[in-house]
């Protein structure tokens, strides 16, 4: 007679994926940092009656699920004026906004007159001559770096960071900015002091806190996350994903209910958000509310249909219900959007094991094990 799949230490085999890291996966922390990172970006999209509305961002959205970037107002900084700190005297700082605004608009005449003779390698080495005529300027050396950290350039980014700091000290959009290309280099510690440096400077500034609290969540010191996202709500309490990211930390402390009501916030601030959806029926898993966690994830599928993750969540739940033949479509589904999806083959080799297809449920373990030497190896497997 064929013996069921044992189950390991940890539990049963469909728990075994539900319990990672809900919101630590890379395709979850683009969208968070990518907040961070927009923030600068998106001038045209900022409502200053109602900072928690999404308008339309003209420029193209790099998030993972589909959701737009958040605008804020502290994109605002990214024009602001260097702080007085580190300028001799009002009139030299306006001497040299002056001056730089200059040579930026003959460089930018300079560009048009030259593009439209087609010597559009002439009308770019114009615009750096500019910069280079003033190269301690802090703003234009800020807006050099985020152009470089856009395209990956993190190394360079931090360069220019570095040279506007020098040149402004006080400027507390750099060290922002600075933070999130060390974040992006998963220079998370260096990414602490950038953004415990702004707050320094500029203690409103709910995004700083946010940033910091993700950091922190890198390192597992959640309970430091929890507390940055504290203040973060406390200086913004519309800003969602301070909720969903407070909501991790809490479901990584086991603090499950908490959790879900931090998840909950953050849906009712972005109603879109289909990996809060997500976040939340794994922790109604961790409480036994199966039939609210089924609901969960299929709101996370409808909102992101190509959520592999998602669909394995709902499987495993079915599969906890005995519902075995709804659980293998949800895996198929799983595995349609990621090939590799070690823990899928496993649970689906598990759901066709208890219906009886003993051939199929071996294909699935056989492929689950060669994706994942670590799962434990199930009876089926041991008989011939």
């Amino acid at each position: 007679m064929m013996k069921a799949a044992k189950m390991d230490a940890d539990g049963p085999p469909w728990q075994q994926n539900v319990r990672q890291r809900p919101a630590l996966t890379s395709h979850h922390n683009r969208i968070w940092h990518g907040h961070l990172k927009s923030r600068d970006r998106s001038q045209l999209s900022i409502n200053p009656d109602n900072i928690t509305r999404r308008k339309k961002v003209t420029r193209k959205s790099t998030s993972w699920a589909g959701i737009p970037r958040c605008s804020h107002p502290c994109a605002q900084k990214r024009f602001a004026l260097p702080s007085s700190a580190s300028i001799a005297g009002l009139l030299g700082a306006q001497g040299r906004y002056l001056l730089i605004s200059l040579f930026l608009v003959i460089a930018l005449l300079t560009t048009i007159a030259k593009g439209k003779l087609g010597d559009y390698a002439g009308a770019i080495a114009d615009y750096i001559r500019a910069i280079e005529l003033q190269p301690r300027y802090s703003i234009v050396l800020k807006n050099a770096g985020d152009e470089k950290e856009e395209r990956g350039l993190y190394q360079e980014a931090i360069a220019d960071y570095d040279r506007a700091i020098a040149a402004d000290p006080g400027y507390e959009v750099a060290y922002f900015a600075r933070a999130g290309a060390r974040y992006s280099l998963k220079d998370y510690q260096g990414a602490i002091d950038d953004y415990s440096k702004a707050i320094s400077i500029d203690s409103h500034d709910a995004d700083a806190y946010y940033g910091r609290g993700l950091a922190k969540s890198k390192i597992g010191d959640f309970h430091g996350a929890i507390s940055d996202n504290n203040s973060a709500i406390h200086r913004n309490p519309d800003h969602a994903y301070a909720y969903y990211n407070r909501a991790l930390a809490k479901y990584m402390t086991g603090d499950w209910t908490a959790a879900i009501l931090d998840y909950s916030s953050a849906i009712q601030r972005n109603p879109d958000d289909a990996n809060a959806y997500y976040g939340r029926a794994l922790a109604k898993c961790k409480i036994s509310e199966c039939a609210a966690a089924i609901l969960d994830y299929s709101s996370a599928i409808e909102l992101n249909p190509n959520f592999p993750d998602a669909y394995y969540g709902r499987g495993s739940v079915k599969v906890g219900l005995k519902e075995y033949e709804s659980a293998i479509a949800d895996f198929s589904e799983a595995l349609s959007r990621n090939h590799q999806f070690a823990g899928a083959y496993y649970c689906r080799g598990f759901a066709k094991e208890k219906l009886g297809d003993f051939s199929g449920a071996r294909d699935d373990y056989r492929r689950a094990l060669k994706l994942d030497p670590e799962k434990p190896v199930p009876a089926l497997m041991k008989t011939s």
